[in-house]
């Protein structure tokens, strides 16, 4: 987990690793204070690690760090798409407007894993899997900024008159997202550019 806006490469020369929390495998929270210019403080219930420290192995994108004004750094999330049989919406809203913030996928095994933003005081409809092939995220836009407003499963795509991706089964699906706008990237296919 990256608690924090995705690097980007210029940054390398401008940050420093610290490790603040290890696992030891036993259940512990992290506690933190999240706003738009990032994350301010941070807190543990287990003592700071102690010893020889190795920098963070941080997931590597297939897509392209979304354009981005100077203000908007983006959050980056994925998931692998097989064997997904639930998803469960998250709601929230983007420059006042009601959208959808984030997915839980829950896989066959029970493991489960959240693209974009997943909060657990919001979460809203749930979507059976079944025996559908495909997932489509309907997209919109607030003074330029895009966001997902609607998410449903099919069995075969029908047209849709709104900007829609139609996700299979297989693969992986990227979720990028700041304070006001997403973007979400599978298999070649892209949602609406953001706003620069």
């Amino acid at each position: 987990m990256v608690l924090g806006p995705h690097p980007q490469s210029f940054w390398e020369e401008f940050c420093n690793w610290t490790l603040l929390h290890e696992s030891d495998g036993a259940p512990s929270r992290i506690f933190f204070d999240i706003a738009p210019s990032g994350i301010h403080k941070l807190g543990f219930e287990s003592p700071p690690p102690g010893g020889e420290t190795s920098l963070p192995t941080l997931p590597t994108p297939l897509s392209s760090y979304p354009e981005s004004t100077s203000l908007d750094d983006y959050f980056y999330t994925s998931a692998p798409l097989e064997n997904i049989v639930e998803i469960t919406l998250c709601d929230g809203t983007i420059l006042g407007r009601r959208s959808i913030i984030g997915l839980l996928f829950r896989y066959s095994d029970g493991t489960r894993t959240c693209v974009g933003q997943f909060r657990t005081d919001r979460p809203t409809m749930r979507l059976a899997v079944n025996k559908s092939t495909k997932m489509w995220l309907s997209f919109d836009t607030e003074d330029g900024y895009p966001f997902v407003d609607s998410v449903g499963v099919c069995r075969s795509p029908k047209p849709m008159s709104r900007t829609c991706l139609y996700i299979s089964w297989v693969g992986r699906l990227e979720w990028w997202f700041s304070y006001k706008q997403c973007k979400v990237y599978y298999q070649g296919q892209e949602s609406i550019s953001t706003k620069s």
